[in-house]
């Protein structure tokens, strides 16, 4: 079936954060983008909170569609590849649940699809840190006053900057590409062409714990050709919420091995050695032919 390059198709995957995901799905009807031209899927990973009670309130709001996988772990993998397989449009935005979007979220990364080809676009977001919420009181202050109020008052916070911003604004005019931008697709805002991942075959449902999916995916993003982009502005922000990091880092530790067996080329295995951050500082260089991704 051809899919619709004209609008966007938003993919949440969701468990058992049923206030979080009504952050998210409120902030997605207050868009831009007129609400013809975009599509919200919700994927459900087995909540046991009644999260499916969530959706009916939204049906004439927003074009929204709400799918069910049993609960079997972690698998917020084949969640994300089920939002695929059912998305309408051609234009697929990752968002996680408990991610709150400006009113410019959609219209901003439809744009950056349509100006350039074979692009995965990485959207950066206020509150994001690798594994846990710093600054937690004061990114929940801003966040209870007027929606019209968050996001120029979080423009002035510095501290609560996306954690890859220092390190994308010193790559600005570069090609990310040379600089290891997979290793900063991070997919709780980031968009990319449905065929582009049908080709791919989507997430590696291997991933069962938290973290590396999507850093591994945008490995063969890259291997197949694609071209890393930033949006201009922070245009989402993570709302806080507690997290378990020391969990995570143990999690993303296996991930990574994982990572490292499956791709063997010298630049992931630098994913044992060294921080996303030193990694996204090396340049390198590729054969001629690899060196510009075409841009079909």
């Amino acid at each position: 079936m051809k899919k619709d390059f004209e609008g966007i198709s938003v993919v949440i995957p969701t468990y058992n954060y049923r206030d979080l995901l009504e952050k998210t799905l409120d902030s997605l009807c207050d868009q831009s983008l007129d609400k013809s031209l975009y599509e919200v899927i919700v994927v459900d990973d087995g909540s046991s909170d009644n999260t499916f009670e969530v959706i009916p309130k939204y049906k004439d709001r927003i074009n929204i569609l709400y799918l069910y996988q049993p609960d079997f772990g972690f698998r917020v993998a084949s969640a994300r590849n089920l939002g695929v397989i059912q998305a309408k449009y051609e234009i697929v935005l990752f968002f996680d649940s408990g991610m709150i979007a400006s009113r410019n979220l959609l219209d901003e990364h439809l744009k950056s699809h349509s100006q350039f080809g074979r692009e995965v676009v990485i959207g950066l977001s206020y509150g994001v840190n690798e594994f846990c919420s710093s600054n937690f009181n004061k990114l929940s202050e801003i966040l209870s006053y007027p929606a019209d109020k968050v996001f120029p008052m979080l423009s002035i916070s510095p501290e609560l900057y996306d954690c890859r911003f220092e390190m994308f604004s010193k790559l600005m005019g570069k090609d990310l590409n040379r600089y290891g931008a997979w290793v900063a697709f991070w997919t709780g805002n980031a968009s990319v062409k449905r065929g582009e991942l049908i080709k791919i075959n989507g997430f590696d449902e291997w991933f069962n714990s938290w973290g590396g999916e999507d850093v591994e995916l945008g490995i063969r993003l890259q291997k197949s050709g694609c071209k890393f982009r930033v949006l201009p502005g922070m245009e989402a922000v993570h709302a806080p919420h507690e997290k378990d990091a020391e969990q995570k880092v143990r999690d993303s530790r296996n991930n990574i091995q994982y990572i490292c067996r499956k791709h063997s080329e010298s630049e992931y295995q630098t994913l044992k050695s060294l921080t996303w951050q030193e990694i996204l500082g090396i340049e390198r260089q590729y054969p001629k032919a690899c060196a510009e991704p075409s841009l079909a």
